[in-house]
């Protein structure tokens, strides 16, 4: 008993030597909103999602004002994320137009928030895919810090003046906890506006490097492993050694 309680404790040295990664995932966030107003009438609906899997929704209506013309909005959105393989993807639209004779309010949003934590070592997002929008819109992927007071990466389209972007990128983050974003926000105008994102994201999660154990511990590593092979073998150490 007292062998294998040794053996027992050199494999746990040797396995705890062993880190694990350092990436977990928090939490994921996913909301597709639409709202558009006319004299007198208007709508909102919205869907939400707070857990990590897929996720596949739309959301949208329509009015059609006494002056004429039609104020419209609607968003989507097919995104999962797989909070065991630290990888996942989004993509999301929105859309939306106010009526030119009653021009009052329309409105879309389509937006993803992927919450993660890096410790030990620096890990690497990456990031691929694409995003566009008309050029009163903007639509955005973000790596941000959990306070969302620093980006560590950005790429924004339609109200810069860029209509679309392709997105092919390793972000390497230090320990700490960030957010991936990607939404879009469109604002309706007489003529129809829209946006739309296509991102994949996957984060590497390194495993620790084996520590090697000191110089003077492998004399007894090796006397403890022919220890448990003659102890096996139903041999005593107290017979055979005294």
């Amino acid at each position: 008993m007292i062998l294998r309680g040794l053996m027992a404790s050199m494999v746990i040295v040797l396995v705890g030597a062993n880190a694990r990664g350092g990436a977990v995932a928090v939490s994921r966030y996913s909301v597709v909103v639409a709202t558009g107003e006319i004299t007198g009438d208007e709508f909102l609906v919205r869907d939400e999602f707070a857990e990590f899997g897929p996720y596949d929704q739309s959301v949208g209506d329509s009015l059609s004002p006494a002056a004429g013309g039609t104020t419209s909005a609607s968003a989507s959105q097919q995104s999962d994320v797989d909070a065991a393989a630290l990888s996942g993807s989004a993509t999301g639209t929105g859309s939306a137009q106010v009526s030119e004779q009653d021009a009052i309010l329309a409105n879309a949003v389509s937006g993803f928030n992927f919450l993660f934590e890096i410790s030990k070592r620096p890990e690497i997002i990456t990031l691929d895919g694409e995003i566009s929008s008309t050029p009163a819109v903007g639509v955005e992927v973000v790596v941000e810090n959990e306070a969302r007071d620093h980006f560590f990466f950005e790429r924004t389209a339609g109200t810069t003046g860029i209509p679309s972007i392709d997105i092919d990128n390793d972000v390497v983050l230090q320990p700490g906890r960030y957010r991936l974003r990607i939404q879009t926000e469109v604002g309706g105008q007489p003529t129809l506006e829209s946006a739309r994102y296509q991102v994949n994201f996957a984060i590497t999660n390194t495993p620790g490097s084996v520590v090697p154990l000191p110089a003077a511990v492998w004399p007894g590593a090796i006397v403890l492993a022919f220890a448990l092979r003659y102890a096996r073998a139903g041999v005593s150490f107290g017979k055979n050694f005294s």
